[in-house]
């Protein structure tokens, strides 16, 4: 293989890397502290922590964010299995 066809290979897998990496350094947010039996935490976290933190009603409550939840669940399924992976540069 040439340094072309790799190129794109090696670059998808250094920030991939990176990416990976820098997840450790993100801190843990409230929705996850107060799911885990943290709650002081969750409560010294940054933003606001209400009670309301699990209500996805909302999502589906409408015939407009229904359509809505929809179109972004289809991008994402389309986005992962169009082919604009790492595997589509290998020949």
């Amino acid at each position: 293989m040439s340094m072309i066809s790799t190129l794109p290979v090696w670059l998808q897998m250094v920030t991939s890397g990176i990416v990976a990496l820098g997840a450790f350094l993100i801190p843990e947010s409230p929705r996850w502290l107060i799911a885990n039996d943290k709650h002081d935490r969750a409560a010294q976290a940054p933003g606001d922590v209400d009670h309301h933190l699990w209500d996805y009603h909302e999502l589906w409550h409408t015939h407009s964010a229904h359509r809505r939840l929809i179109c972004i669940i289809g991008m994402a399924c389309f986005g992962q299995i169009s082919g604009n992976s790492l595997s589509s540069y290998c020949k």
